[in-house]
């Protein structure tokens, strides 16, 4: 088996793969194979850091190409300061190589890369988390639906201004409020031209069913933004939010008051939001099926490097305390690590004392990110909590963490 880094015409190779893996025929593929390897390739260089996006493919002996992921460079937020974080998407075997070892090849070559690189973390958004889990993988951020009712939502008049995106619109506006929303949560992304062209390009309000529109202060400062197209769902007009930010409670209740204003469209909403933010508490009419609210889990993390993860945190307090992780992909992250901590930042240094708490890299994935509390660490497996339980706490608590960008 070979594993090597493919570009050019090999990519058409791997998208190939990728519709008959995902059952998704293109039918570019075969009556555009030009253009479409042209627009492949360009994308593939979408993005200029660290050289765009990297794909890795497994070969058999007669060079066939088996299997194939890709890697995409961003920055993502992490208790508030800026990281080096991969998406990892389209991993996608014949069917004749399943179960052969081709993708365990990919994510060995990979992860190696990533470590290399400085990347601090990894994400990804599985078919199946068992599955991803061997790679050191762990469930992370979750998403709360909330579905209710537009006659419901605040009635009171909104403050500010409401301005509709057209295409070839000027999206400074939507970033700014963005970035005042996505920067204390854990993983959301920088967002680039790349990725706000993901959320607009092609979505006219004038052809399409969705629709973006950006909340402006009495000051015209940008504070909330939302993005959202119409479904009927069991019969019912929804309004399906893909995407929102804002700034602060004031600025929700103001986006949430334009809403109200659709009620004679629309029976319901539909909007997704960390689980950290409490919609209930804004509405706070439950009665007669008005507000619901699902749960999803919303892709994996994975901390590629231990000591940098460590470094970075945010800790409540001071304190000190050694912590064991096992990696059975990253041999680097292997290791007893003594972490002297305050409020200002963390020195991380290899020890061979007896640790505090001992954790798989999975464990060790769940706990920083914030998803979990130590107090809940008990009921995960691959955790462990010796002592020092008190200087624990502080490094290891719930956080609001979320990410709402797909790759």
């Amino acid at each position: 088996m070979i594993i090597r880094k493919v570009t050019g015409e090999e990519l058409l190779e791997a998208a190939k793969i990728s519709t008959v893996a995902f059952e998704a025929p293109n039918p570019a593929i075969d009556n555009d194979k030009e253009q479409y390897l042209k627009n492949i390739m360009e994308e593939a260089q979408a993005s200029t850091k660290d050289g765009g996006n990297l794909r890795y493919a497994t070969f058999d002996d007669n060079d066939k190409m088996m299997a194939s992921m890709v890697v995409i460079p961003f920055t993502a937020y992490f208790d508030g300061k800026q990281v080096p974080m991969t998406g990892v998407g389209d991993v996608s075997t014949l069917p004749q190589y399943r179960r052969q070892g081709a993708i365990r090849a990919c994510f060995a070559s990979a992860l190696e890369d990533m470590y290399k690189n400085g990347n601090v973390f990894s994400y990804l958004y599985p078919f199946s988390y068992k599955f991803y889990r061997k790679f050191g993988y762990e469930q992370s951020a979750q998403t709360v639906i909330w579905r209710v009712a537009l006659r419901v939502l605040p009635k009171t008049g909104y403050d500010g201004t409401i301005e509709m995106y057209e295409p070839g619109a000027d999206m400074s506006g939507f970033n700014k409020a963005y970035e005042s929303f996505a920067k204390d949560i854990n993983f959301m992304l920088k967002r680039d031209d790349s990725l706000w062209k993901r959320r607009v390009t092609g979505f006219s309000p004038y052809s399409t069913n969705q629709w973006s529109f950006v909340w402006r202060d009495d000051n015209n400062i940008p504070r909330g933004y939302f993005i959202y197209k119409l479904e009927i769902i069991n019969g019912e007009r929804t309004m399906v939010v893909r995407d929102l930010g804002f700034d602060s409670p004031d600025a929700l209740c103001s986006m949430l008051a334009f809403l109200h204003t659709f009620a004679s469209r629309y029976d319901y909403a539909q909007i997704p939001l960390p689980e950290h933010i409490p919609l209930d508490g804004i509405i706070g009419e439950p009665c007669f099926g008005h507000i619901s609210r699902t749960v999803e889990y919303t892709g994996m993390l994975r901390v590629i490097n231990v000591k940098k993860a460590l470094r970075n945190a945010r800790y409540d307090g001071s304190g000190r305390f050694v912590i064991s992780v096992t990696d059975e992909n990253i041999d680097n992250n292997n290791g007893f690590f003594a972490v002297q901590f305050t409020p200002d930042g963390a020195e991380v240094t290899i020890t061979d004392e007896a640790p505090d708490i001992e954790t798989t890299i999975q464990g060790l994935s769940r706990l920083i990110s914030g998803s979990i509390t130590l107090e809940q660490a008990q009921y995960y497996s691959g955790i462990t909590i010796n002592s020092n339980t008190e200087t624990l706490k502080k490094a290891f608590y719930k956080k609001p963490l979320w990410i709402n960008d797909y790759f």
